[in-house]
């Protein structure tokens, strides 16, 4: 509810946004104060009674080819990715809640928003035809290091690498303690994740002066001179079983992903960890951290 008027928006979670904000299957929740969310689990189990669906057209035609698909409030996001699209990208934008879309349906006709926005109370719809026009991304760059710090006293294990990268958002430490492990994950993030809650295994932590996120870490880190590789890698995050989110970055070393619980960091491997433990795919290092 936005002042006296409610606004629904009936879609897909594809990345587990419910399971994110602890919303169970057929279950209700309340996020940013005005916004709800229902989440359930069998076909079309989110259709209002008494609705008739619109017919979708079997030939739309291709407009955007893709657009960015996903969701932000005043504190996160946003949180989605580039899918493809047969229609406009379409942005729903209420209060601090702005929902990121495809229009097959031409919804943004029907609402005069074709190529601009229509207001609707305190609902703005603004609809684009061009790839991802939906999404504006960061430009502010600054530097955050990039790497791991893998602590195990009962095993004799010390390790610590990272090399300062460009960040477009926030620098991040990604902290899990769990039985004799402990593991720091140094990146970038561009899409607010730190304001997620922590959870009881995993912490996360984020800063905003460059190469912050080194900070208050009890083993020296070896920084590492550039490898010269220069490829490209995705960086982001999986939530619990959720899509993962994220976007390309430039890497100077290996792409390498770290399974840390059900949440999975994909990042730049700078330092040659993977190298330094003998990982060419996918390998269980310990107990609790699969790189």
């Amino acid at each position: 509810m936005i002042g006296t008027s409610n606004y629904t928006v009936y879609a897909c979670d594809r990345y587990q946004v419910c399971e994110m904000f602890g919303i169970r299957p057929n279950q209700c929740g309340s996020e940013e104060g005005a916004l709800q969310s229902c989440c359930c689990d069998s076909d079309n189990c989110n259709t209002p009674g008494g609705f008739t669906p619109p017919t979708v057209d079997p030939n739309p035609p291709i407009q955007a080819e893709r657009c960015f698909t996903g969701f932000q409030t005043s504190n996160l996001g946003p949180l989605g990715r580039s899918m493809e699209c047969l229609g406009d990208c379409v942005t729903y934008s209420a209060g601090g809640l702005k929902i990121f879309g495809c229009d097959p349906i031409s919804v943004c006709e029907q609402l005069g928003a074709k190529n601009g926005t229509g207001k609707f109370g305190a609902l703005n719809v603004t609809c684009c035809s061009t790839r991802d026009c939906n999404y504006q991304a960061v430009t502010t760059t600054t530097s955050c290091y990039n790497g791991i710090t893998i602590n195990m006293p009962s095993h004799n294990v010390t390790y610590s690498k990272a090399q300062s990268l460009p960040c477009k958002g926030r620098c991040a430490t990604f902290s899990v303690a769990y039985q004799h492990l402990n593991v720091d994950v140094y990146t970038c993030d561009p899409y607010n994740v730190c304001n997620l809650n922590s959870s009881d295994i995993l912490k996360v932590n984020c800063c905003d002066s460059p190469n912050c996120n080194l900070n208050n870490n009890t083993i020296p880190v070896t920084t590492v001179a550039p490898m010269g590789r220069n490829i490209s890698c995705f960086q982001g995050f999986q939530i619990g079983f959720g899509f993962p989110f994220g976007n390309q970055m430039t890497c100077d070393g290996a792409c390498a992903r770290v399974h840390i619980g059900r949440d999975t960091i994909y990042t730049c491997d700078p330092g040659d960890t993977c190298g330094d433990f003998g990982v060419d795919g996918c390998n269980m290092l310990f107990d609790g951290l699969t790189v």
